[in-house]
């Protein structure tokens, strides 16, 4: 009867409360517990639910037993693994109960937080499959149950997607919890949703923007979980293997100007008028920079129009039916052939949107404020701060971010450390960067840094286009950070891991190329002789060395390598 039902639940309540093995267990008989009821039976989850509603009725706070403090402390310690692992195996059944997993979410004990936002990562992971399997039996009901309405499933999956962004809204918010740990807790539990790739679109903007941000946090543990975070958004981002921001900005002018050109005819009059306005008095050279800010905004006002008048399109012609849409297509066509929402149109507001999403993302990689916060990881006195970073840094790299050469040119400067360890992680970051490239990598994940007797046995890049990032490091940096560089390059031909075949094209460049790319390849030359003099050992090299100096066209043209 319900007594019973009530005394087993008040029975398993305080065994979780003094046990903490019992957690688990009491998930388990949960689960068993749903599966002797047929998928329809409203009792098929009273347990749980039960037991669910019991912990959000305990007294979570530091005063709740003021006898005995430590056992109530205990006992708030013993509870929180229950949520997650009763969110782990009835992740569909908690989010429809939601209310009481979250009742406790700004409760003092920080246990019982970072249980709860470790939950609400299972409900998210699970949710996808969970949703499919829920529509299916909502389907099998459609067929068999005439009462039976058709909107009950969709009004069904609705409710749950906005539970959903409910949660994901929760996580975002939690990353600045008071507790560090908690803090980590919400970090990892991100990364376990990046893992799964059920990140949604539009959060991925806002987590990257919190991951940057949580590098500047006081303690390691999160510096380290948020550099983690940003290195599998790298890994999983929804766009290219190549990051890098031109070829986005090239192909987004050519998209912008189709748009610009057969938007609809009542918004591209709109668009001039207002820039016809605009342009109607004469003025100066600093009013005329003011309006042509003022022309791009109307541009992109107009495009953002384009945009939402296409998209609106879309949906509509997937809510009509089949007669309705020839009726629609016959309205489209105009007499006086006025520029209408075409199917390509359509097509290139959606190349548009998703560069723009690209760029966006690539931003703030590349943002000054975002950049010292890497580098402030790179200066930190610890070394798991450093590692992280020179990790992100590698993998940025392979995607052709910007940002990897500076932060690499930063890292330098760790070679003049005082720990070997971190003079070592450098070096390896070098050389998968520059030398040997990030496919070669034999460690252990996306990213990992190799120990130096591995690297030796790593593939090289083509010497070619070793020389070429050379070149372009060397040509990209100060004094100061040539010093660095000189540094890890004599140390890396002491190793033997830069191929002969890249000083033989840096002197061949040396000796045809004019003006700039001849002095960085004579620089580059000169670090490599520091550790090996048979990069120069040869008379046709010194000649060339004396000519480069003091021939006549160095002193014609003033050309000093």
């Amino acid at each position: 009867g319900e007594g019973v039902k009530n005394t087993v639940v008040t029975a398993l309540v305080d065994m979780l409360h003094n046990y903490e093995h019992m957690s688990a267990l009491v998930a388990e008989l949960c689960l068993l517990s749903s599966g002797k009821h047929p998928p329809s039976d409203s009792e098929k989850f009273h347990l749980a639910v039960e037991l669910l509603r019991e912990v959000s009725r305990l007294d979570m706070s530091s005063s709740g037993d003021s006898k005995n403090p430590a056992a109530a402390a205990s006992g708030v310690k013993n509870v929180a693994p229950f949520l997650m692992e009763v969110s782990r195996r009835l992740p569909r059944m908690v989010l429809s109960h939601a209310e009481y997993l979250l009742k406790h979410l700004n409760s003092e004990p920080y246990q019982l937080r970072s249980s709860i936002v470790q939950s609400i990562g299972f409900i998210l992971v699970s949710e996808d499959v969970e949703e499919e399997e829920l529509e299916e039996n909502d389907d099998e009901e459609f067929h068999t149950d005439e009462t039976v309405s058709p909107s009950k499933g969709r009004t069904s999956s609705k409710k749950l997607n906005k539970s959903r962004e409910h949660l994901y809204s929760i996580l975002l918010e939690h990353v600045y919890d008071v507790s560090s740990y908690t803090r980590v807790a919400v970090l990892k539990t991100w990364a376990t949703i990046l893992d799964a790739g059920v990140l949604p679109l539009d959060n991925l903007v806002p987590l990257t923007q919190l991951a940057i941000d949580r590098l500047q946090d006081k303690t390691v543990m999160v510096r380290r979980s948020a550099m983690q975070i940003l290195t599998m958004v790298l890994e999983n981002n929804p766009f290219t293997d190549s990051l890098s921001p031109i070829p986005y900005e090239h192909k987004r002018n050519g998209v912008r100007s189709y748009i610009l050109e057969h938007m609809p005819t009542h918004l591209k009059d709109a668009m001039q008028d207002a820039i016809g306005d605009l342009r109607g008095n004469d003025s100066g050279r600093v009013e005329d920079e003011r309006i042509a800010r003022e022309e791009l905004e109307i541009e992109d006002a107009a495009i953002q129009a384009t945009i939402s008048e296409s998209a609106s399109k879309v949906v509509n012609r997937y809510s009509l039916s089949p007669e309705a849409k020839e009726d629609s297509d016959t309205d489209n066509k105009d007499e006086d052939n006025v520029q209408i929402i075409t199917p390509e149109l359509i097509k290139q507001c959606k190349i548009y949107t998703f560069l723009t999403s690209a760029l966006e993302f690539i931003n703030l990689f590349e943002c000054p404020r975002h950049i010292q916060a890497f580098e402030s990881m790179l200066l930190s006195n610890n070394k798991s701060d450093v590692t992280e970073a020179l990790r992100f840094f590698v993998r940025a790299r392979h995607f052709d971010l910007p940002c990897a050469i500076t932060g690499m040119k930063q890292a330098l400067a760790l070679m003049w450390s005082e720990e070997e360890s971190v003079k070592n992680e450098v070096l390896n970051a070098f050389i998968q960067v520059f030398i040997c490239g990030t496919s070669g990598s034999s460690g252990s994940g996306p990213g990992s840094i190799v120990n130096l007797e591995a690297a030796k046995d790593m593939k090289p890049l083509p010497s070619k286009t070793i020389v070429d990032n050379l070149i372009r490091l060397v040509g990209r940096s100060n004094v100061s950070e040539q010093a660095s560089i000189e540094e890890a390059i004599s140390r890396l031909v002491k190793m033997e891991v830069i191929p002969s075949e890249v000083f033989l094209i840096l002197w061949s460049i040396a000796a045809k190329a004019p003006g700039r790319p001849r002095s960085i390849a004579m620089t580059i030359l000169s670090m490599g002789a520091t550790a090996d003099a048979g990069i120069v050992d040869s008379a046709s090299r010194l000649r060339h060395l004396l000519q480069a100096g003091l021939g006549e066209y160095t002193e014609e043209h003033r050309d000093w390598a």
